[in-house]
């Protein structure tokens, strides 16, 4: 067992393979997973200036410092079936954050809906809904009893996608996709490309068909990579645009559709080394904003590391560090104002699973995070100039987990 790799169940190897061996024995494979969570969050805050928080720690509700809260993290139903000898039919359903529309809890998502054809391992094409290659970690962040985190670096963790802007870091939905792999001598070559939305698409019925991208782009990304004996490297990129920004070109006082169609670029890079019983694990991704007026300008950069130790094939120990950056100007030259904000989020994490049986890993992890903010704006009419807030905090989080296949 290595980090980031199966857990050596031939069952769980079955289930999430796109082979179309074993769905042969069934019209219709149903299968799933859960993970469910305990966790004890400990907050040492510090605000400085009298400043509200206004990434990663913003919470509109009162809390206490201590908090102790049950939660099903994610549950995932797929469906498969083997459409002849080559291509393979796959339905995704994700539910997270002990999902209830009773109590208005968690979400729910159509995670992947695809129809894949299989040339041969040089070739495979897929169309339909599914999660592209993006570093290693992107196609498999949601397969929770192959991972041994309970809280997944941060970017990844989809429990956090109500609070964390994770679509800006990764690409999370594509429509068609080609890939393959390519062996040479004692090395393995794979590739994949892709299409689909940017993250214009319609969320309003009074505005039209929901679901549809509003402008004429596209997302074009891919992934590269290669291994060779126990080292794999890997790079991907990808390119949109996004109208986030219109809102505050507005506030600036820029014409209407001044921030339309902003591009936003993502590159990555992920490494894994494996050596005997141990194994590092390590991405950075970096995403940019930009338009041609020079009036916005975001960067956002991401990445983490973890070592990993397998003192018995059922059990899996780590540490691991995570990080995030994020730097945005905004500038107006017409009333010669700006805006420049930053936040950063460092993540100090050990942990350890273990797998009693092929269906069942229990897990635990202990983390520290510090998280911090400041503002700088000079010249906004609504404030004086050369202000400065800033917001600083200090979390303990103890969790502990079940992810069972079913």
């Amino acid at each position: 067992m290595r980090l980031l790799r199966p857990i050596g169940s031939t069952l769980l190897l079955a289930l999430v393979a796109a082979g179309p061996a074993w769905a042969q024995e069934e019209p219709l494979d149903i299968f799933g997973y859960f993970q469910a969570q305990f966790l004890y969050e400990n907050v040492d805050e510090e605000r400085l200036q009298g400043a509200s928080p206004t990434f990663l720690s913003e919470n509109t509700i009162d809390r206490d410092e201590d908090v102790t809260t049950f939660n099903l993290q994610q549950l995932n139903l797929f469906f498969r079936k083997a459409l002849g000898s080559k291509s393979t039919a796959f339905v995704d359903l994700e539910f997270i954050n002990t999902f209830s529309t009773g109590d208005g809890t968690g979400s729910a998502a159509l995670n992947e809906a695809w129809v894949s054809y299989r040339t041969s391992r040089a070739l495979t094409f897929k169309l339909g809904l599914h999660v592209p290659p993006f570093n290693r970690l992107n196609e498999i962040k949601n397969r929770t009893p192959l991972l041994p985190y309970v809280v997944r670096p941060l970017v990844y963790e989809t429990s956090f996608e109500e609070v964390l802007a994770i679509e800006d870091y990764l690409p999370n939905q594509a429509f068609a996709q080609v890939s393959g792999t390519l062996p040479y001598r004692d090395m393995r070559f794979s590739y994949a490309g892709y299409l689909g939305n940017t993250g214009n698409v319609n969320t309003n019925p009074f505005r039209g068909q929901t679901g549809v991208d509003t402008t004429k782009s596209v997302l074009v990304g891919g992934r590269v990579g290669a291994r060779v004996g126990l080292l794999e490297l890997g790079v991907s990129a990808s390119r949109d645009v996004t109208n986030r920004f219109q809102s505050l070109g507005e506030a600036l006082g820029l014409a209407p559709g001044a921030l339309r169609n902003v591009p936003r670029l993502r590159f990555g890079s992920d490494l894994q080394v494996l050596y005997g019983s141990w194994s590092l694990d390590a991405e950075v991704l970096r995403v940019s904003f930009d338009d041609d007026q020079e009036t916005v300008s975001l960067r956002r950069t991401f990445y983490y590391v973890t070592l990993g130790y397998e003192p018995h094939p059922k059990w899996l120990t780590y540490a691991s560090f995570w990080s995030s950056d994020e730097l945005g100007r905004l500038r107006n030259e017409v009333n010669n104002a700006s805006l420049r904000q930053g936040s950063d989020v460092d993540v100090l994490t050990v942990g350890a699973s273990f797998a009693p049986t092929d269906r069942v890993r229990l897990k635990g992890q202990y983390a520290v995070a510090w998280l911090s903010d400041d503002e700088e704006t000079f010249g906004l009419p609504e404030g004086p100039a050369n202000t400065l807030r800033m917001f600083d905090q200090r979390s303990h989080v103890l969790t502990l987990a079940v992810s069972v296949i079913f």
